[in-house]
């Protein structure tokens, strides 16, 4: 059992973090692989309520609509995508002096 451990954090360790938007622009890549999706034209992903992982909080489409299946398919990629790559938490993104007021 303590192998086991070991190994968990490991594979932790070799997770990549991400924006929410490069996510976001992950998710809707792997949905647009379907025809039935290519109307979709965004998703929005944001930490979860523990702050331990990411999900999918919405999907945008022509008048707000978004077919189940697309959903499942997004959620579904959302899902394969988290074995990978943890949400970047915003307050470790550098900032960028280009965009500040003077």
């Amino acid at each position: 059992m303590h192998e086991h451990l070991i190994d968990d954090r490991c594979l932790d360790m070799n997770r990549r973090q991400k924006t929410a938007s490069h996510l976001e622009r992950m998710v809707l890549t792997d949905m647009r692989r379907y025809a039935l999706c290519n109307g979709v034209s965004a998703v929005t992903v944001r930490a979860t309520a523990d702050g331990e992982s990411w999900e999918v909080a919405d999907f945008y489409g022509p008048g707000g609509a978004v077919p189940a299946a697309c959903r499942e398919i997004g959620l579904a990629a959302a899902a394969a995508l988290r074995e990978h790559y943890d949400l970047l938490p915003e307050n470790q993104l550098a900032p960028d002096d280009d965009l500040r007021l003077r």
